[in-house]
């Protein structure tokens, strides 16, 4: 018997030998496998590396347990593939499983973090990143993304706190510096925010968010300085920085940046097309209909997606003799938002003329508030997709076979170019959001008018232009129905303002005196050039004060120092506080004469100050974002405070101010013509648009897709285009 087991135990000690060596040989094998992988890869032979990764995880299967680390490895490698050849979604399944088997793998968690972020999907994102952060030695670049994927879900305490330990570990991290300073500025915490947005700047002068972001802040804030980015001139650092590498990638300029500071519609062309192509790049890697170029990191220049939707639904719904144009509107703004206030009301129009069916694809927050569920009422069919990948909202209004996607966010925050870039609808329109063109091919129409965008402006634009009337304008001016500007309180506006007067001044926040000069738009529309004439007006008229918006902590402070440079008492500076809908429009009526900012001017607020009969006086010049003005002013027929050169801003700002006979007889034309015009009529000007997007839809059935204008008389029964 002890001979029976010794021989047995010698016979296994044979066999375990063996198979270690076999082991031992499958494990070269697979590293040899491994090693041409990687090496194939690099040459740009993706397939041929495919299948040695492939071989050498086949061999290591053997012994799963002693391989993890390697086998790991290997499926990060394999993920890298796939995402190189576009297929994003099996390169995340590739990268979750080397993570599963190494968790403290950091390659392969970053790249599963930054992909989960790249689909929305923050919270999963979140969950790795604090996962890696806790099992390991605390590295910047992993506590950066932990706080970018909770800014992402607007925790920006949780955000902040990430930064700052990442600064901790490497206090001269760019990254962080520069996510830091943005989650201060989201918090309107502008003063620790401009300081990171600075030390970033110093780590790399380079950098064009740098730029970009100090161009915000300091915008923001009226921390105006050097460079001056407002100033039109060939060594300015928005054009310098807007045109660079775009044949490649986009532009590094946000064209709403641009827009705020420079009066160049060539210019803002060029920038909206880049970015529109970058997003639409984007979203065909994400679809996997493009790949990523291994030596630039970033998908071919030429990247686009493929067609994904049929349209035959869409078109066999547009039949017989109860046909209806069905219409989607695509925005993230139905809530207490400038959009919301203009749109309310509209949706129910169409529903009472029975000839559009609204489909509302809204992807933004639901606050609760009066605004969203007004709107959600109005609308025959309401989609709340809030937080959905863009590739379902993309698939959702392809479902719902609308005719025409209306996208009312274009350039703005929140955009939704990726579902544009998928084209889910047989026809795609802009309207109301950017004040610009969309570019990249994405939209056919741009919904303008006549004054805002005039014919021969077109060059200005990739898209056709489809002009509503002059008497209407292309913003719906729908206030009559606001909850809270309604017509029966601008009725009784004086006695209210009266009222409110005599319980106290700070109730409307306006300063006491005459003439009071006004700017209530977002403070960061205000440049040094435009506030110097306003100071010059200042200076001519004696007694006279300017209330301008504020909406961070700092602006006062800086408006009046720059008042002070400019030799004017910076007491006469009042810095007007965000007050409720009810105090700030009444605050309207209680100021004498609206000072537009350029070169972007008053849009919504103009509608407020001009339904309240606040004279406004503007200065066009040759960028949609100027023009909304004058296309107000046209639309009441009162362009007399419509000037052409900054001296005419001047001298009729002095005019009105000093000559009470002059503002009084403006006042009165213009509260005369409001309740003659058109121009608030909801009705009327949701009627035209129905015409208009009837014409659109003719045409794209016809299959005439070169009409570049498109023009109706509001007294015309037909429709003329050219």
């Amino acid at each position: 018997l002890l001979l029976l087991l010794l021989l047995l135990s010698l016979n296994h000690h044979v066999l375990t030998q063996e198979s270690e060596d076999d082991i031992a040989d499958s494990f070269q094998v697979a590293h040899e496998f491994e090693i041409r992988g990687v090496n194939m890869a690099n040459e740009g032979r993706l397939k041929e590396a495919m299948k040695e990764f492939r071989s050498a995880l086949k061999l290591l299967e053997k012994r799963k347990a002693e391989t993890k680390v390697t086998r790991a490895r290997i499926h990060h490698f394999i993920g890298n593939l796939y995402t190189l050849q576009g297929d994003l979604p099996r390169g995340l399944q590739e990268w979750l499983k080397a993570v599963k088997l190494d968790p403290n793998l950091t390659d392969a968690r970053m790249n599963v973090i930054k992909s989960l972020s790249d689909q929305g999907r923050h919270g999963e994102a979140l969950k790795h990143a604090q996962e890696a952060n806790a099992r390991q030695a605390p590295r910047a670049e992993m506590l950066v993304m932990e706080g970018d994927a909770c800014k992402a879900l607007r925790n920006f305490t949780c955000a902040k706190l990430a930064y700052s330990k990442a600064l901790r570990v490497n206090p001269n991290s760019f990254s962080a510096h520069f996510q830091l300073a943005v989650a201060h500025r989201d918090l309107m915490e502008d003063v620790p925010a401009l300081r990171h947005f600075e030390r970033a700047a110093e780590i790399d002068p380079s950098s064009s968010a740098v730029v970009n972001a100090l161009a915000v802040v300091r915008g923001d804030t009226c921390k105006w300085g050097e460079p001056d980015f407002s100033v039109p001139s060939p060594s300015n650092l928005l054009s310098l920085f807007a045109t660079r590498d775009i044949d490649e990638k986009a532009s590094p300029i946000h064209p709403l940046l641009l827009a705020y500071h420079l009066d160049n519609a060539t210019l803002l062309r060029i920038v909206v097309d880049s970015q529109a192509r970058g997003t639409a790049r984007e979203a065909a890697v994400s679809v996997g209909h493009a790949a990523i170029d291994q030596r630039t990191n970033r998908p071919d220049p030429r990247a686009r997606p493929r067609k994904m939707f049929s349209y035959k639904k869409a078109m066999s719904l547009f039949r017989g003799e109860n046909k209806r144009l069905r219409v989607g509107y695509l925005t993230a703004d139905i809530h207490d938002h400038p959009t919301a206030l203009l749109v309310q009301g509209m949706f129910r129009q169409h529903q009472q003329t029975k000839e559009i069916e609204v489909f509302m694809f809204s992807y933004g927050p639901n606050d609760g508030s009066l605004y969203r569920r007004m709107i959600q009422d109005e609308c025959e069919h309401f989609h709340d997709l809030e937080g959905e990948p863009f590739l379902q909202i993309a698939t959702r209004i392809n479902q719902e076979a609308v005719h025409i996607l209306v996208d009312m966010k274009q350039h703005t925050e929140s955009h939704a170019l990726n579902v544009l870039s998928l084209h889910p609808a047989p026809l795609q329109i802009a309207w109301l959001g950017f004040p610009g063109g969309v570019g990249g091919g994405l939209v056919r129409y741009l919904v303008s008018d006549p004054i805002v965008t005039p014919p021969d402006s077109s060059s200005f634009y990739q898209e056709h232009l489809a002009l509503l009337p002059l008497q209407l304008t292309y913003q719906i001016n729908n206030l009559k129905r606001d909850p809270f500007i309604g017509e029966e309180e601008y009725a009784e506006g004086k006695r209210k303002a009266k009222e409110e007067e005599e319980e106290g001044e700070e109730q409307v926040d306006v300063p006491s005196g005459w003439p009071v000069y006004t700017s209530l738009n977002h403070p960061r529309k205000m440049k040094p050039a435009r506030f110097s004439s306003c100071m010059e007006i200042l200076k001519a008229v004696e007694g006279s004060k300017f209330s301008i918006l504020s909406r961070h902590s700092s602006t006062g402070e800086n408006l009046r120092r720059e008042a002070k440079k400019r030799g004017i008492d910076p007491s006469r500076i009042h810095i007007a506080k965000v007050l409720n809908k009810k105090y700030h429009l009444l605050r309207f009526k209680a100021s004498t004469l609206f000072l537009d900012t350029f070169p972007y001017g008053a849009h919504t607020t103009a509608t407020e100050a001009l339904y309240a009969g606040l004279p406004i006086l503007t200065r066009p010049g040759e960028s949609f974002a100027s023009r909304v003005v004058a296309s107000l002013l046209a639309g009441l027929g009162r362009e007399e405070t419509c000037v052409r050169t900054e001296e005419e801003f001047v001298k009729l700002g002095i005019i009105l101010g000093k000559n009470g006979r002059s503002w009084n007889t403006t006042k009165t034309r213009l509260v005369s013509s409001k309740r003659s015009s058109v121009l608030f009529r909801e009705g009327e000007w949701v009627r035209h648009f129905q015409r208009l997007l009837k014409i659109l839809w003719e045409l794209e059935e016809a299959g005439e897709k070169h009409v570049k204008i498109h023009y109706e008389e509001p007294s015309s029964s037909s429709s003329s285009s050219s």
